[in-house]
């Protein structure tokens, strides 16, 4: 496609070209007498080289995978800055809208503040996730981004806005747990757990774990169950915690959430309804565990 300076550039030759031709045949050899027109020849080619040159394309060159989904990368043609109709709608069930309204939730519930933390949604092939560095009670429906699931490349970006550095890992929840909503909360509770306990978060014998999932079988756990939660080391980026949360969810194939060592969780569900659920029963059980440390009794009830 020809580029708008290009196309301005021509039709102005073409018209000083249609100008000219009269002034040659009235004038005739008046031409070789006035030095004018090579010097203003000699003054568009100097402006010419001086400026920059206008590429049709995309002038970002090819980058990996990770670096697409971190938004390091805006080749791909699918990628369309003003695609507004994916994230307005006035269905409050609307991914965008649920998104804007869990993030005020999880900030009045003090799990995420500042800019952290993160929500992203799935439907069908369509990724609906929180950006970077906007405050979470303050996002609105404009500030979501949008990503294909199968070509995992943006179909939407909003102008001025960073992707979340989550987003690798939402997508290890898609693509490994077939999951229809992943939630990442620096809540205070999944830090101080973090630090209580080693490789693994248990608890047993509590009748809020009957809110979580098998996993490994339909239904849900059983009060006597133990639920056990891998704990990660955390990492100066977010987005290099990737490979290591990939590692916990494939040694724990029952697990629907990974601890982050002083950093916070994330927990996923097959919609995002059970991921809140879960990642509020959770919460409570981090909450629960840490005062009974603080009073010496064992989050695990002997047999």
């Amino acid at each position: 496609m020809q580029s708008l300076k290009s196309f301005l550039s021509s039709s102005s030759t073409t018209s000083e070209k249609k100008e000219r031709m009269p002034i040659k045949t009235s004038i005739g050899s008046q031409k070789s007498k006035c030095g004018c027109g090579s010097k203003k020849k000699t003054t568009e080619n100097k402006i010419k080289q001086a400026e920059p040159a206008v590429s049709s394309g995309c002038c970002c060159s090819s980058d990996s995978s990770k670096e697409s989904l971190m938004g390091k990368s805006c080749c791909s043609k699918d990628v369309d800055d003003n695609n507004d109709k994916l994230v307005i709608s006035s269905d409050p069930e609307h991914s965008a809208n649920l998104i804007c309204e869990l993030c005020k939730l999880f900030y009045n519930n003090g799990w995420v503040t500042g800019t952290g933390g993160g929500i992203s949604i799935r439907n069908g092939d369509l990724i609906y996730l929180a950006p970077s560095g906007v405050q979470k009670e303050r996002i609105v429906p404009l500030n979501i981004f949008v990503m294909s699931l199968l070509s995992q490349e943006y179909i939407r970006r909003p102008l001025n806005l960073k992707p979340s550095a989550c987003t690798p890992l939402f997508m290890a929840a898609y693509t490994m747990r077939d999951a229809g909503a992943c939630i990442h909360t620096h809540s205070q509770n999944a830090v101080m757990c973090t630090l209580l306990f080693d490789k693994v978060f248990e608890i047993s014998s509590i009748e809020q774990i009957k809110a979580l999932p098998k996993i490994s079988e339909k239904g849900n756990m059983w009060y006597s169950d133990k639920l056990v939660i891998p704990i990660i080391e955390n990492t100066e980026r977010e987005e290099d915690l990737e490979a290591s949360l990939i590692e916990a969810i494939r040694e724990y194939p029952t697990t629907t959430a990974v601890l982050v060592r002083r950093h916070g969780i994330y927990v996923w569900g097959e919609t995002v309804w059970k991921a809140k659920v879960y990642n509020e029963a959770i919460d409570y059980l981090l909450e629960l565990a840490v005062k009974m440390k603080l009073h010496g009794i064992d989050t695990v009830k002997a047999s």
